[in-house]
């Protein structure tokens, strides 16, 4: 069962739902335009007030709307194809996973929306005007002018939308902006956060004795949505603890078992909690923090693809992962633990650790790219961006994977120069992390 606000969010961030939503107020634009003729023409000294020259005879009107039909047809087709050729560009050389970025921005659904809005008035309106003894002359044709105008300076616009959307540099931009935003809405910052959570070392010794009672999904398909409140809500109504075994964007097989379920007093009624996970064929729309991560890890790791050898738009990835983990670092990030309101535990959901973020960030980039020079030199620079602004327990992850990074050093095929220059960035970050001491050079 999908949940209203949930059904919401996908009808919101369907690729037709802006186009759809112009259609519908052009088309209520338009009998109001033909209601609006029929008024002022009826209407003593109406000329006196609105320009004669903007109102059209029958003739002159189907000529001007059937041209401007089959010119925004002709835009709308190109514009389809422009985005086509987009996404492509974006499967090829970037990641399919960046997709939904272009096709959810709202100024590339408005565009569309644009045409659509002006086919469907232009059209409806030469279906709908007619001639009479009274009515001989109409005003309507010249609303539809002015809208193809419009629509031309928009087309205008969308040719610099695409320029400035294929190209990586912008696109890693958006998304890290994105993300930084996502992270500042969603996350405490670490100094406000709660530090007395009495889970934190929780390890069951009160319901090791209790099987748990598995519920298994009736479908396969990804998750798409779970409602933390909803199940700390029934979680707290039927007294139990509850354990859910899968993650937003993970798929899973019909008949698995993704939640657990501990009966402390009373049975459960276990299909309440089935209508509080969501599985669709689709991943969520929805970019979560660990999915804009791993889209920047996708492209630069097909940057240092053989077959593309792009070392400067993984450089700029780099960058960009450097630039959100340090503001994530500063946040609290999501507990593993919920409580209901009398501080009782309900609900266990594993969540990564700032040290997960740092390993799903930059292994991939290790491991393709970190024997080039100017990628491993990046890598460094965005390991003491993290340290220099982060607290002692990110100064220490960061230290231990920057250990990690270093055994991956092929130390005897480096040259002289190229070993003190690392020498140098490595001590930087040694000392910015607090293990001066700890680092002896290469």
């Amino acid at each position: 069962m999908i949940s209203f606000k949930h059904l919401l969010n996908r009808v919101r961030s369907n690729f037709l739902y802006i186009p759809s939503l112009y259609g519908i107020i052009a088309f209520i634009f338009a009998i109001i335009s033909i209601q609006l003729d029929t008024y002022l023409l009826h209407r003593e000294h109406f000329h006196e007030w609105i320009p004669s020259s903007l109102f059209i005879n029958i003739d002159l009107a189907r000529t001007i709307l059937g041209s401007i039909s089959a010119a925004l047809l002709t835009m709308t087709t190109i514009t389809f194809s422009t985005i086509l050729v987009v996404l492509t560009t974006y499967i090829s050389e970037f990641s399919p996973r960046t997709l939904q970025n272009f096709i959810s921005n709202p100024n590339t659904q408005r565009v569309l929306g644009f045409f659509v809005a002006g086919i469907i008035y232009s059209i409806l309106l030469l279906l709908l005007l007619r001639e009479s003894d009274t009515v001989t002359q109409f005003l309507s044709p010249s609303f539809a002018v002015f809208f193809a105008i419009i629509c031309i300076f928009v087309f205008v616009f969308f040719i610099h939308h695409v320029s400035s959307w294929i190209q990586v540099s912008s696109l890693l931009h958006h998304i890290t902006q994105q993300t930084i935003d996502n992270i500042k809405k969603e996350l405490t910052d670490e100094q406000h956060a709660h530090k007395d959570n009495p889970w934190e070392d929780w390890e069951g010794e009160d319901i090791k004795h209790i099987s748990p009672l598995r519920i298994s999904t009736d479908q396969s398909g990804y998750v798409q949505q779970i409602d933390m409140k909803g199940l700390v809500g029934q979680a707290a109504k039927d007294d139990c603890i509850v354990r859910v075994n899968t993650k937003i964007s993970e798929y899973v097989e019909s008949g698995a078992a993704y939640l657990s379920l501990w009966e402390l007093s009373t049975p459960c009624h276990k299909d309440s909690y089935k209508n509080l996970i969501t599985i669709g064929p689709e991943k969520s729309s929805k970019d979560t923090i660990e999915l804009s991560l791993i889209k920047i890890v996708e492209i630069a790791v097909r940057a240092l693809s053989s077959g593309i050898n792009d070392p400067n738009t993984a450089i700029n990835c780099i960058n960009n992962l450097g630039k959100i983990l340090a503001k994530l670092g500063t946040k609290h990030l999501p507990r593993s633990y919920h409580h209901d309101k009398e501080r009782n535990l309900r609900v266990i959901m594993d969540t990564p650790s700032f040290a997960d973020y740092l390993y799903k960030c930059f292994a991939p980039i290790r491991q393709y790219g970190f024997h080039d020079i100017s990628v491993l030199t990046s890598g460094i620079h965005a390991f003491i961006l993290i340290a220099e602004t982060n607290s002692d327990n990110i100064k220490q992850a960061t230290w231990e994977f920057a250990e990690y990074v270093i055994e991956g050093i092929d130390t005897d095929n480096l040259l002289s120069l190229d070993k003190r220059f690392l020498d140098e960035q490595l001590n930087t970050l040694a000392t910015a992390c607090g293990q001066s001491r700890n680092f002896h050079g290469l």
